[in-house]
């Protein structure tokens, strides 16, 4: 029985870290948002950022546009990209999730400093994004 409570509680952490439902994006989402809030606000510095090719960067770019959390400024070879109130306030409610997680459903497992969500989208994207953006 407490095997199944793990693996659940472990569910719903995977589940709100990868596919933040109620907030609208998903964790590709979260990666173009953090992105472009830590001042990679042009297609070439997203992707540089995201180690991942441009195609599918202006893909989820188009996306969040369309969704209204980013809006762009310019014209085609200045073109730059830059959040919305909502794509602020989407990020704010990712950290929000994110420190519920770390201090309810993670409470005691370690006792060390958690990172912020930009943080730890920073560092997944290093890692994860070029596999995740594939094609």
């Amino acid at each position: 029985m407490k095997v199944l409570m793990e693996m659940e509680r472990m569910i719903k952490i995977a589940k709100v870290i990868f596919n933040v439902d109620e907030l609208g994006v998903n964790y590709n989402d979260l990666l173009i948002l953090s992105a472009v809030n830590n001042g990679n606000n042009t297609l070439r510095k997203i992707s540089d950022f995201l180690l991942t090719d441009k195609s599918p960067v202006h893909r989820k770019l188009n996306k969040l546009i369309d969704d209204g959390m980013i809006f762009k400024e310019g014209k085609m070879h200045s073109l730059k990209f830059y959040l919305t109130e909502r794509g602020k306030d989407v990020l704010v409610e990712a950290d929000k999730i994110l420190e519920f997680i770390k201090t309810e459903d993670l409470k005691g497992l370690d006792q060390a400093p958690k990172p912020t969500l930009r943080e730890t989208l920073a560092e997944f994207s290093e890692r994860l994004a070029p596999i995740y953006f594939k094609g």
